[in-house]
């Protein structure tokens, strides 16, 4: 855990879901996204092959028709 995860559980929280919101927004349309579920949560990343950051749009983004 990072050290901001240690603080009030509802600061948190609401960090989590900002950070969230904001990767969604940045590739959350973008047709090289990917999904997979792992230890029971869903993970996103970008599909490309160069392993770009999911989260911060690339150059490569496209929307999904």
């Amino acid at each position: 855990m990072e050290q901001w995860e240690y603080r009030d559980p509802m600061a948190v929280a609401a960090r989590r879901q900002r950070e969230n919101q904001r990767r969604e927004a940045a590739c959350g349309k973008c047709e090289h996204r990917v999904s997979m579920g792992w230890g029971g949560q869903t993970l996103d990343a970008c599909g490309q092959k160069g392993r770009r950051t999911y989260g911060v749009r690339c150059w490569m983004y496209q929307e999904r028709a």
